[in-house]
């Protein structure tokens, strides 16, 4: 009996509905479902009266009650609401009718069952959470009329109830009404006990995550102090390569180069000494690479944009790796205009240009050639550095610019890198609101597209 009630009063719900939704579904099922039993009741009463019109007014109401339950999961919840009150206002309107006698009811039946049976709007009102006010308004104009109207029901021919069973019908209309405003009751508490038990679960639920987020809040702050923990032990650690380890390249660096240079006449001397040079100009470079992105990481590189000519910087960049290009005959061709300005940080910019064009000229050929450009766009310039050089694979494109994929591949001459610099380049690219891209074939040379913003004029 228990899961069968509880389906009726269930009829609509859906997974994914609020408790505020659930619990005006079960108030209207409950609703329409009390109300059909109770109709139903009342059709052997109006049979003992021997009343055919309150029989038919009875067994329709019923079977309008069980309709209004059986199409609620089918129709708009609020539409159904509101046709359900509508027609039990008129319900209780027509019964109510039935209950004036020949000789009329007292204006104003304070004590009548009449009057009882009108203040159920209200508590119905309460139960679908309306307007109590209006519902009340309503039963006391329908009081009235009835009052103003009773005289004439029977010269109306409308069937009333002889003034000899009135006692009757006001003892059972009575228990009627008290029985529907008992169930009303009911429900109401019901309803009001289930949401303060929601909201008490609610509560304990707030309760607990109020306590895990205070938990959690303590756990962060306490990692938060463990990670600058390590990064002020990453910083000084790079202060250290910084101070303690360029330095002594630099000595190295110079003396293999003397070295290189002054054993023209020992061939074997000399490869060695090339070796030397070249492996400690790759490791003060990787020092450099590895400084540079670090301070780019950690925020510590002063970020000072102005309003700056592109095509001098280019141009500038360009004649300091001349001499990188002219060991492998690639020449370098730039069709910038003069008439473009960016707004950026001249020091970054030329960090940018310098690794990208070193990058094209690694992987170039020789007898290569790469050529930059650039078109202004709205609000910003897009750059191209483009080379006829080896290329890369559709693998290789994918894994730009990502640290996790981070390798370094020898030049056409096995120059080597520390495959860093591309990563320089995004993070000095981000800075300024940029965006940077690459399109490569392999076997015909690659183009790396970058944006700066334009100077405002």
């Amino acid at each position: 009996m228990y899961s069968l009630l509880n389906n009726i009063f269930n009829r609509g719900i859906q997974s994914g509905l609020d408790f505020d939704r659930k619990r005006a579904y079960r108030q209207l099922n409950a609703f329409n479902f009390s109300l059909t039993i109770i109709a139903a009741s009342a059709v052997f009463f109006a049979v003992y009266l021997k009343v055919k019109a309150g029989i038919y007014i009875q067994i329709v109401s019923a079977f309008f009650y069980l309709g209004f339950l059986y199409f609620t999961p089918y129709v708009k919840l609020q539409t159904i609401r509101i046709v359900t009150i509508v027609f039990y206002e008129t319900h209780i309107f027509i019964v109510s009718l039935f209950a004036v006698s020949p000789t009329g009811i007292s204006f104003f039946p304070w004590f009548s069952s009449v009057f009882i049976t009108y203040m159920l709007y209200p508590m119905a009102a309460a139960l679908f959470d309306m307007s109590v006010f209006r519902h009340m308004l309503v039963a006391f104009v329908q009081i009235i009329f009835i009052q103003f109207i009773g005289h004439y029901l029977p010269e109306f021919g409308f069937p009333v109830i002889p003034e000899a069973d009135s006692n009757l019908f006001l003892i059972v209309e009575s228990t009627f009404t008290m029985l529907i405003a008992g169930i009303f009751t009911y429900l109401i508490y019901a309803e009001n006990k289930s949401v303060k038990l929601s909201e008490i679960v609610r509560s304990q639920q707030l309760e607990k995550l109020l306590a895990e987020n205070i938990e959690g809040k303590a756990m962060l702050r306490k990692q938060a102090k463990k990670l600058k923990k390590l990064d002020d032990t990453k910083n000084k650690f790079f202060s250290i390569i910084a101070h303690d380890l360029k330095s002594p390249f630099n000595a190295v660096l110079g003396l293999s180069k003397i070295l290189r240079d002054k054993s023209g006449d020992k061939p074997e001397f000399q490869k060695h000494a090339a070796n030397l040079y070249e492996t400690a100009l790759n490791s003060y470079n990787l020092i450099e690479d590895l400084l540079e992105w670090s301070r780019a990481q950690s925020e510590n590189i002063p970020f000072k944009p102005r309003t700056v000519n592109l095509k001098n910087e280019l141009d500038g960049s360009v004649q300091m790796l001349q001499n990188l290009a002219r060991k492998k005959q690639i020449s370098i061709e730039s069709s910038v205009q003069n008439n473009i300005h960016v707004f950026a940080d001249i020091n970054l910019l030329h960090s940018i240009l310098r690794n990208l064009i070193t990058n094209a000229v690694k992987f170039s050929n020789n007898n290569g050639a790469i050529q930059i450009s650039a078109k202004m766009k709205t609000r910003f310039v897009e750059v191209a550095i483009h080379d006829n050089g080896v290329g890369m694979t559709e693998n290789s494109l994918k894994g730009l610019f990502r640290l996790d994929k981070k390798e370094s591949s020898p030049g056409t001459q096995n120059e080597m890198g520390t495959g860093l610099g591309l990563l320089i380049c995004k993070e000095f690219i981000d800075m300024h609101n940029g965006k940077i891209w690459a399109e490569s074939t392999e076997g015909k040379g690659s183009t790396f597209y970058f944006t700066l913003p334009l100077a405002k004029q």
